[in-house]
């Protein structure tokens, strides 16, 4: 550096010239920090200022306050303003970024990474928070969370078990357990105020996010919602814009019908081999009015109430009747001659028709005469 008439100032203790004459060399020793004689690398206003002695080992604390707490813990992980402030002895635990986990103390396999992540956990064992704010709002014995992305699981303040993966998932839940979320806003609403809400199941982005205080569901696709926001223990696939559902594997698919299924209606297969239901028509049998035009293979026909429903009818007869014993009763009735009823039962023998009284046992032979 060539001057004539200036003068070019340094400022700093690092700042070292050498040389002699007209050349001489400035040297600007560079910042940094080194680990301490216990493997400790400490640099923030009052980070790691609690250590007892030399007992703890192997930390990295960075930040305005990271492990202010610390006394024998070893090889943690805080970095950023307030992380992992109050932990004292619990080794092992990692929090990343500004005011993540803050309050996490004795909680053994915590992990938090991003802006305000796992917050406020305090005692949980087994838990994983990344992305700002996620999980930011569990506290007390919240354990075995898995929480992923930013604002996700950010409202509950208890729950355990759980996973959930995307933007937003279960992001105002309250205290639901056992529940899994993938998907941006999955799930959203779970538990919402504080009642039910638990072992549900949503994948897709805003699956299941109406659901509130229903459990057990399984709720799968884009959008996909389950019929009611209290429902529990329903299966529900895709939004309601899918008309398909369909097995490649076993050549199934089942088309859309149209409409809801009533009473009456059957299921079918069209031309295309896909099934629907639809009204009862030819070869199939409603439940309710409809006809029957094919063959009906059966085993009991029973009607819905005694003596109060006929096969046929005085203007619709069927042609033959194909049976063996004949077993008659008009029990719960009387005859228009003698006002009684009767049980019996009409047998065939090789030569004759005989004729049983179920009600006093005795037997008869029908007197038939040959014409032929």
């Amino acid at each position: 550096l060539s001057t004539q008439a200036s003068t070019l100032n340094f400022v700093g203790s690092g700042v070292v010239a050498s040389g002699s004459g007209a050349t001489k060399t400035i040297t600007i020793a560079g910042g940094g920090f080194s680990p301490d004689a216990q493997g400790n690398l400490v640099a923030g206003t009052n980070a790691g200022d609690s250590f007892t002695g030399t007992d703890a080992e192997n930390n990295i604390l960075l930040g305005l306050d990271a492990g202010t707490a610390i006394t024998t813990a070893d090889g943690c992980i805080f970095i950023g303003q307030n992380a992992g402030e109050v932990n004292t002895t619990r080794s092992s635990l990692v929090a990343i970024g500004n005011n993540s986990g803050t309050k996490v103390n004795n909680a053994y396999g915590f992990t938090a990474v991003g802006d305000q992540a796992g917050k406020n956990h305090q005692t949980g064992q087994y838990s994983t928070y990344i992305g700002k704010s996620a999980g930011r709002g569990l506290t007390g014995s919240a354990t075995d969370n898995t929480i992923i992305g930013g604002e996700c699981h950010y409202n509950a303040t208890s729950g355990s078990y759980n996973v959930s993966v995307g933007k937003q998932a279960m992001s105002l839940a309250s205290d639901a357990n056992n529940c899994t979320a993938v998907g941006t806003k999955a799930l959203q609403t779970s538990s919402q105020g504080g009642s039910g809400g638990d072992n549900n199941t949503a994948l897709g982005y805003e699956a299941g996010d109406q659901l509130v205080t229903g459990s057990n569901c399984t709720i799968l696709g884009f959008n996909a919602q389950a019929s009611s926001t209290s429902v529990s223990n329903e299966i529900t696939l895709g939004n309601a814009n899918v008309t398909k559902f369909r097995i490649p594997g076993i050549g199934v698919t089942f088309k859309d019908n149209g409409g809801t299924p009533t009473q009456g209606h059957v299921l079918t297969v069209d031309a295309n081999g896909e099934a629907g239901f639809a009204a009862a028509s030819g070869g199939g049998l409603a439940t309710s009015g409809g006809t029957l035009t094919g063959t009906l293979n059966s085993r009991d026909i029973i009607p819905t109430a005694n003596n109060s429903y006929d096969l046929g009818s005085t203007t619709s007869r069927w042609q033959n009747v194909y049976t063996t014993d004949l077993q008659l009763s008009n029990k719960g009735k009387t005859n228009d001659v003698d006002g009684t009823w009767g049980d019996y039962t009409i047998q065939e023998g090789e030569s004759d028709l005989f004729l049983i009284n179920n009600r006093n046992g005795k037997k008869y032979q029908f007197m038939l005469k040959e014409i032929s």
